[in-house]
């Protein structure tokens, strides 16, 4: 199976703001849509402490009462089994999640060769340690229309890659994702 890192960001490539906030990539219901059928490929997830702690609502959120799009990423979030890579979090308390105190590339090319479903990753650092690795297969890249000047880099410093764009789709919003195909992947 496929390794996966997706990114939603600024045009001028970033995650997040030099705040940490992200409030100007939040998904209309179009774009949300859209991501949660690329993520409904997603079998398990890997995710860093920061990740893992902004991800709490999808655990905690009443679906009933969740807009239809929200609703089926809450579920599909709980359903997907976590790995969540932290040196520094005591313990883990979500349903389906697990604590990696290290990011081992070798037990993640093992998860992907033994996984029925593709295995996603999140976070520029920790997809940077497996883009390190040769380990990721396929990129996905959703850009907004909005340019913030600075904060948190979609890619980890240091990160080369030579990707072949497979698919891109326009949204209403004027988001654009794109999806690619890592050339050279090692692993």
């Amino acid at each position: 199976m496929a390794l996966v890192y997706s990114a939603t960001g600024s045009l001028d490539g970033y995650v997040a703001e030099p705040d940490g906030s992200f409030e100007f990539a939040y998904p209309d219901e179009e774009l949300h849509t859209f991501v949660n059928e690329v993520h409904a490929t997603i079998g398990t997830l890997l995710i860093g402490r920061r990740s893992y702690e902004l991800m709490e609502p999808w655990d905690t959120m009443d679906i009933a009462t969740a807009d239809p799009a929200e609703a089926q990423f809450a579920r599909q979030w709980r359903e997907t089994d976590k790995l969540v890579y932290s040196s520094t979090l005591p313990e883990v308390t979500f349903p389906r999640t697990r604590l990696e105190r290290s990011f081992d590339p070798a037990a993640v090319a093992e998860l992907k060769a033994t996984s029925d479903r593709d295995v996603g990753i999140g976070g520029p650092e920790l997809a940077g340690a497996a883009f390190d690795a040769g380990l990721v297969d396929e990129v996905w890249t959703f850009l907004v229309p909005t340019v913030i000047g600075g904060g948190a880099p979609m890619f980890a410093a240091g990160t080369r890659l030579d990707l072949e764009l497979i698919d891109q789709h326009r949204f209403g919003n004027g988001t654009v994702g794109m999806h690619y195909r890592v050339k050279g992947t090692r692993a």
